[in-house]
């Protein structure tokens, strides 16, 4: 194995420089805290001020004439150490509520600086946290007061971070990716939460139906045809829902209050927002150019 070098080929360091630039802080963490029998805080502690500490040298080589490529890695190293540190110092809803912060720095580092490296690393971030509040959705029943509860908040709170990322990403595919998948989990935010109450099935249906008509209202008033299409997609879940699911398992009362207030709010909609749609699909027509008045004879 040759000695590393700072300047490989083409004055750019070489791949070992690299692997070393990230595994050695990781192995001195690891080895210093087996050898001195550290408890999960002390070594949270020294985690983040190695974090500290790359973030300082990140800095330093970043001004060298080829230490951008030398950067990339330290870059990583402190996003590394860092989330160790929040791992280790903390758990359960804190520690999502820090990671989803530490992810929203990232993107706005990396959009205002323009620097894909921390916003990359956020991306990556933002999609650890967004599977393991999708597991928590999926699988933990809502607390003895629905909505108004810590499970809730932090949940929430992510999915609001991703919806309101979604608006600062230049690229429009990822910001469309961003928006489906926050309103992906803000419906399975609602059905996890509103579900424990009394005819939950029924109040998750309006909760449903009244977000997807409110979107659509936006999405139209807005003239976002990716929005209208999620909006038409969740009203389409929604009707669904309400003949496959609602109609074998609430009450008759239920059933005829869905029933109609769905019926007579989509018939009031078609005459509604039928207008809007016409103005939205077919282009106002040209202001009429005067014609020069013609010489009199």
């Amino acid at each position: 194995w040759p000695r590393p070098a700072l300047s490989g080929a083409g004055d750019h360091p070489d791949r070992h420089t690299h692997v070393l630039s990230v595994l050695t802080p990781l192995v001195a963490l690891g080895a210093t805290a087996g050898l001195w029998d550290l408890s999960k805080q002390e070594a949270g502690w020294l985690a983040g001020a190695g974090a500290l500490l790359a973030l300082v040298v990140t800095t330093i080589v970043r001004q060298w004439r080829a230490g951008d490529r030398l950067a990339f890695s330290q870059s990583i190293t402190v996003v590394t150490l860092l989330t160790l540190a929040l791992s280790l110092l903390l758990d359960g809803n804190a520690l999502i509520v820090a990671l989803a912060v530490e992810a929203a720095a990232l993107h706005t580092i990396g959009i205002r600086m323009a620097d894909e490296i921390p916003l990359r690393a956020g991306q990556a971030m933002l999609m650890a946290v967004s599977v393991w509040v999708g597991w928590r959705l999926v699988t933990l029943d809502a607390l003895a007061t629905p909505v108004i509860n810590a499970n809730a908040f932090v949940d929430a709170l992510v999915i609001v971070v991703g919806a309101g990322l979604a608006s600062w990403l230049a690229d429009s595919d990822e910001a469309s990716g961003y928006r489906l998948a926050a309103h992906i989990f803000f419906l399975a935010w609602m059905a996890r939460e509103l579900s424990a109450l009394p005819n939950g099935g029924g109040i998750v249906t309006l909760a449903w139906g009244a977000y997807g008509i409110g979107l659509l209202i936006y999405a139209l008033k807005k003239n976002m045809g990716s929005v209208q299409r999620i909006a038409m997609a969740t009203l389409l879940l929604v009707v669904t829902k309400l003949f496959l699911v609602d109609l074998a398992v609430l009450a008759p009362v239920w059933r005829i209050v869905l029933f109609m207030g769905f019926g007579g709010l989509f018939l009031v909609l078609s005459y509604y927002f039928q207008d809007l749609w016409v103005d939205r699909a077919t282009p106002e027509d040209p202001p009429a150019t005067p014609r020069p008045s013609e010489p009199s004879s």
